[in-house]
């Protein structure tokens, strides 16, 4: 059963309100606290990717782009943080691949019903998850066109070397860099955090968003009739190497 506050009585028998609504601020805040737990540096990681991929050449911009940004994910989550997240966004992701996550959060942290009954403030995790989409996006964009020299469509063997290849570059990039393509986060290239070496694979939601799934090099073959591996090892793409 859950606990509400207890509230003070004063002297002589009446509620002290101010009380009760401190007593009551403080546990609704408690209660936000732990339904939206701060994931500030998650979220700092996603957004420099995103300006250094919406700034590729300008490093003052680039540079006053994550400044920016790092100044607010130190802030509590809430309509503060979203207006701030709102004005670093349309600065620098307008007329860039970001700026549809920049105009559909400034809509939200503009709202008057920015609040969901569940006391998680709307706009950060679809700002979150719109970035991601954004990242997924780009990266098999870059990949399909690293893929398509010399591949003729109407011959069905091309096809085949086309999606191999650009498979293959998705899950490279994702696996050989130092940070995640998709995330922002860091990441030791080809290894777990824990030290193992890792191979990974491509998922798609029903939503069409891309998913790198990531497990250890070690896992067996289910089925190792005639295999030519017992282990779920994979391939390179050009300097993506690990």
């Amino acid at each position: 059963m859950k606990m509400m506050p207890k509230v003070g009585v004063s002297t002589n028998g009446i509620f002290d309100l101010s009380d009760v609504k401190n007593k009551i601020l403080q546990w609704k805040t408690q209660k936000i606290s732990a339904l939206c737990p701060s994931n500030g540096v998650r979220l700092q990681n996603l957004l420099n990717l995103a300006c250094s991929t919406a700034q590729p050449t300008n490093v003052t911009l680039r540079d006053a782009c994550i400044a920016c940004f790092s100044r607010v994910t130190s802030m509590p989550e809430g309509p503060q943080e979203l207006n701030a997240l709102s004005v670093c966004a349309v600065q620098y992701f307008t007329n860039t691949s970001y700026a549809t996550c920049a105009s559909n959060l400034m809509a939200l942290s503009t709202s008057a019903l920015n609040v969901q009954p569940s006391g998680c403030y709307m706009g950060y995790c679809d700002f979150a998850r719109c970035l991601r989409r954004i990242n997924s996006i780009n990266l098999i964009t870059q990949c399909t066109r690293e893929s398509r020299t010399g591949v003729n469509i109407t011959i069905d063997s091309n096809n085949v070397r086309f999606y191999t290849n650009v498979t293959s570059c998705i899950l490279a990039k994702s696996r050989c860099g130092t940070f995640n393509p998709i995330t922002g986060d860091p990441q030791t290239p080809g290894y777990t955090s824990s030290g193992l070496r890792l191979s990974n694979a491509l998922q798609f939601s029903e939503t069409g968003e891309l998913r790198i799934l990531a497990f250890s090099t070690a896992t067996p073959v289910s089925t190792s009739f005639c295999s030519t591996s017992t282990n779920l090892t994979q391939t390179n793409w050009l300097t993506n190497i690990c």
